[in-house]
């Protein structure tokens, strides 16, 4: 099913948008599964890009709003345990300190890390190599079905 474009399909969310915008920290809602949540977060997200374009056409372009909204500062997170939970956080990032970088310093840059699981199939047929950084597992390829 395919999401609507009007705004007026997503009142629930906007409300959910604007209850954690007026929280210090944002909202959680409880869902009855982690489909409803899943489906819930996905409306969330279409609800932003719909207020996104909106202001696209009614902010001129050297206006903060243009092709942005509000609600840009709100990260949507799912949590499945004994209860499902639709977190909308803000977006928060505690800095110690802002200063200027002293001449003549040198950092060390940091690496990324490599591939977290790298999955090789074996010329053998049948068989399939499944490794982490720290361990390897070889044997029979899996076979994964649809329900």
């Amino acid at each position: 099913m395919s999401l609507s474009n009007s705004r007026h399909a997503y009142t629930d969310c906007y409300a959910l948008l604007d209850a954690a915008l007026a929280d210090p920290r944002g909202i959680r809602a409880e869902v009855p599964s982690l489909a409803n949540a899943t489906r819930l977060r996905l409306r969330i997200h279409q609800a932003r890009a719909i207020d996104r374009a909106e202001n696209a056409k009614v902010y001129p372009e050297d206006h903060p709003l243009y092709n942005r909204s509000p609600y840009d500062g709100l990260v949507c997170r799912i949590e499945d345990g004994d209860r499902v939970w639709v977190y909308l956080d803000k977006v928060q990032v505690e800095i110690g300190a802002i200063e200027a970088i002293p001449e003549g310093h040198q950092y060390q840059a940091v690496e990324a890390p490599k591939a977290l699981l790298r999955i090789e199939y074996q010329p053998e047929p049948g068989t399939t190599t499944i490794s982490d950084s720290s361990r390897v597992w070889r044997g029979p390829t899996l076979q994964i079905r649809r329900r």
